[in-house]
């Protein structure tokens, strides 16, 4: 379970003891807010109308699930609705939005049961310790705002609009995250995640005003921003994956059907380079596998 702030039954295992998440991290979270502006304090509603997540408040309201966006005539297909059956809903928005959310407020629950020296501990993430995901985080948001920002005219829509394969693509992208990681300045694991926090929230409440508008295109796929919404979603739920297996304990999303679709939805050039997805299979086991991550993890 995780605290009253995230949509019921988000994670397992996030702390075994209590069967929650730690008793301290309402004071800690509090703390983190005044010591970073307000960064880590959970806000009450957003500017375009969907509620945030509050810790120990109103949980986001859910509706049917799926991404929006569609695709007109003679115009080149868009990657906005849900591959795999589950059909895009007049509310889809907000169930990516409420979903996007919960990625965010679990990372920072994870975040304040770090001591010290678990910010040194291994993660998943292969040569990357706690606080270098801490830091990989904060880069990444601050990159989505990026992309948002130029649009079609990005440097990832234009490193896209190449159709290089995807192995291509992720060796130039881990390059990128490389750099950037490099460039960031020596700060503690609270401090980043801080930033991320702040970072991810304004990315969310930038989504809905351009949510059905192109973002990038892939080998004639034009991706929305909706849809590239979803893939920022399934980034946020991995890591918290990540940062839960660096702390010994499990993670796994409220809906893992809707974060793989979403997953999907934003990254068509992983499809073809992925094995199908098995009839019964755990449809976050199959992401975590697609993305490079083995379930089994353990640290050493």
């Amino acid at each position: 379970m995780t605290g009253k702030g995230v949509t019921g039954g988000i994670s397992r295992e996030v702390n075994r003891a209590a069967k929650k998440l730690s008793p301290h991290f309402l004071p800690a979270y509090a703390l983190f807010a005044r010591r970073n502006s307000g960064t880590l304090a959970a806000p009450e509603a957003s500017p375009d109308g969907y509620p945030e997540l509050r810790a120990g408040g109103r949980t986001v309201k859910r509706s049917s699930p799926g991404l929006a966006g569609y695709g007109r005539a003679g115009s080149p297909p868009v990657i906005g609705g849900i591959p795999g059956g589950r059909p895009p809903g007049s509310n889809s928005q907000h169930n990516i939005l409420a979903a996007y959310r919960d990625g965010v407020t679990v990372i920072c629950e994870l975040a304040v049961q770090f001591t010290d020296m678990a910010w040194l501990a291994a993660t998943p993430c292969t040569e990357w310790r706690a606080v270098d995901l801490a830091g990989h985080l904060r880069c990444v948001a601050d990159d989505y705002h990026e992309y948002l920002e130029d649009a079609s005219a990005s440097r990832l829509a234009r490193l896209l609009a190449t159709g290089l394969p995807s192995a291509s693509l992720a060796r130039k992208l881990a390059r990128q995250n490389a750099a950037e990681l490099a460039a960031l300045p020596d700060a503690p694991g609270p401090e980043h995640i801080a930033a991320f926090a702040e970072s991810a929230r304004s990315y969310g409440r930038r989504l809905p005003q351009s949510w059905d508008l192109p973002h990038h295109r892939y080998r004639g796929n034009v991706v929305t921003v909706g849809a590239m919404a979803g893939a920022a979603c399934a980034e946020w739920h991995l890591h918290a994956w990540d940062l839960a297996q660096s702390l010994g304990k499990d993670y796994r999303p409220a809906d893992p059907e809707l974060v793989l679709a979403a997953w999907r939805g934003g990254l068509p050039q992983l499809w073809p380079e992925f094995r199908a997805r098995s009839d019964g299979e755990d449809p976050w086991h199959y992401l975590l596998g697609a993305c490079g991550r083995d379930h089994g993890w353990t640290q050493v």
